[in-house]
């Protein structure tokens, strides 16, 4: 009887976990709502770009005001920042400043989340999965790329369903195959930071 008794406390005990451990995940609809929220963010990013011969890594920090701009630390040696439609290149390995237009970066700029945020307001044809990698469970949100480039047709970003966080960005050309992916670490988001590191001169 004893025995029994015991064996019906673990069981339930067990259901409890993973009843508890489910209840902790949010739904597409929380995790949506949770990143169209975000109105500034710091982040590492490790950015893969995928041709058919190579694959060339860069890794940097990204710092994100939706009031004032975004910046992107590519290692130690250029800074860009994007203002009003300019993007400020600080190239610090040369020595040099220059500034272009929002349009030339097709690449870096859509590594920044707050890309996605926009999109999420716009962009009626978003698809949801919930897919598991590495035993950790994802919200995949699938969305058009706006500008008509091929070679960056449409991206897939993978939210951590118990943080509300993403971690991964994978970018596809027109015909679905993988041309980049990027993967962020130590994001916070609502992040205070100093009105400095937008500063341009």
């Amino acid at each position: 009887m004893k025995k029994s008794l015991m064996v019906l406390i673990a069981v339930m005990f067990s259901i409890s976990l993973v009843v508890g451990g489910c209840a902790k995940k949010s739904s597409s609809e929380e995790i949506i709502y949770s990143l169209k929220n975000i109105d500034s963010y710091t982040c590492d990013v490790n950015i893969d770009f995928k041709n058919d011969r190579q694959v060339i890594s860069n890794s940097g920090k990204q710092y994100y005001d939706k009031n004032v701009g975004y910046r992107f630390d590519l290692g130690s040696d250029r800074t860009f920042t994007y203002k009003s439609n300019s993007i400020y290149v600080n190239d610090i390995k040369n020595g040099s400043r220059y500034t272009t237009d929002m349009d030339f970066d097709s690449v870096y700029k859509l590594t920044f989340i707050n890309e996605y945020i926009g999109l999420l307001y716009n962009d009626e044809q978003i698809k949801t999965s919930i897919k598991t990698k590495d035993n950790i469970q994802y919200l995949a949100i699938s969305l058009l790329i706006p500008g008509g480039n091929r070679n960056m047709k449409t991206a897939e970003l993978f939210v951590e369903t118990k943080t509300n966080l993403p971690e991964y960005l994978i970018i596809y050309d027109e015909k679905g195959n993988e041309k980049l992916n990027a993967t962020y670490t130590n994001f916070k988001p609502d992040a205070q930071i100093s009105s400095e590191i937008f500063k341009t001169q």
